[in-house]
């Protein structure tokens, strides 16, 4: 999935190659504005789930940020193109080959986040990403950590994304206990 070469893969992004220090402060910055479009649009709310969600978020983003300065980040790295919304109904076979369609979420970047968000979006389960990892085959040691600390990012994102989405506000019902899981 993330060994192949595209010539030119246009508006995605330029960065082939960098230090992956680069790649995961970007990540960092992501997540910090979703988090503060969060804010602005729930900012002058008074209700508890706000504040309940608030607190989640904060709290997960300082786990997130503490898994990441566990990693070894220093060394360069080839970055690959990532679907980011790899779900059965973006997955075709043809041929016997699979065909992956709905790039709009694609950008250049370390494979560890292609993982850690299509396991997100898939809902697998710790066993079942634990047999993941048993069968993939790469000599970076260091991809399954750079998943586990990916995956509150991600969580984080998603939230805030779908509690912000073009609305100034909707029932904050759902959302805490996605956050709270990592």
């Amino acid at each position: 999935l993330h060994s192949f070469r595209l010539p030119k893969f246009g508006r995605i992004g330029k960065r082939r190659r960098g230090k992956l220090l680069d790649f995961w402060e970007d990540r960092l910055k992501g997540v910090e504005y979703n988090i503060n479009k969060f804010k602005a649009v729930y900012g002058r709310s008074t209700s508890p789930i706000v504040n309940k969600v608030n607190n989640i978020l904060a709290k997960a983003y300082v786990k997130a940020r503490r898994r990441v300065s566990m990693l070894d980040l220093t060394k360069e790295s080839s970055f690959s193109p990532l679907h980011l919304d790899l779900t059965p109904a973006n997955m075709f076979a043809r041929k016997r080959k699979v065909v992956l369609v709905d790039w709009g979420s694609s950008k250049i970047g370390d494979p560890a986040h292609e993982l850690s968000t299509f396991f997100l979006a898939n809902n697998l389960s710790k066993s079942e990403i634990e047999s993941f990892f048993r069968h993939y085959k790469t000599s970076d040691n260091s991809m399954l950590a750079r998943v586990g600390a990916d995956m509150p990012l991600v969580a984080i994102g998603n939230v805030c994304w779908y509690l912000t989405k073009g609305k100034e506000s909707i029932n904050l019902d759902i959302g805490p206990e996605v956050v709270k899981s990592f």
